[in-house]
């Protein structure tokens, strides 16, 4: 234990010098439609099928109130957007 100490990770993979977990990149196929995108993310993240359909289910409902059409309805004053919601 005497004075040895962590040089970049610590062998449990994923950990950086701060301690944190390193976060992997998931890229979607873009092909897919946005709900399509986001269950295949999910599932290479493994959350749970009851976690999925939720988090889907309130994008749907999201979108819906909004009556949005396309995604770059999605990025148009977003914070003003999810306070009406």
């Amino acid at each position: 234990m005497g004075g040895q100490g962590h040089s970049g990770t610590d062998g449990k993979g994923g950990q950086s010098k701060s301690g944190r977990a390193e976060r992997s990149l998931i890229l979607p196929n873009p092909k897919l439609k946005l709900l399509d995108q986001v269950r295949e993310v999910m599932r290479l993240k493994h959350y749970s099928i009851r976690t999925e359909r939720s988090y889907s289910d309130w994008i749907r409902r999201y979108i819906r109130f909004h009556r949005m059409k396309s995604r770059d309805e999605l990025f148009v004053e977003p914070e003003n957007r999810i306070e009406l919601f």
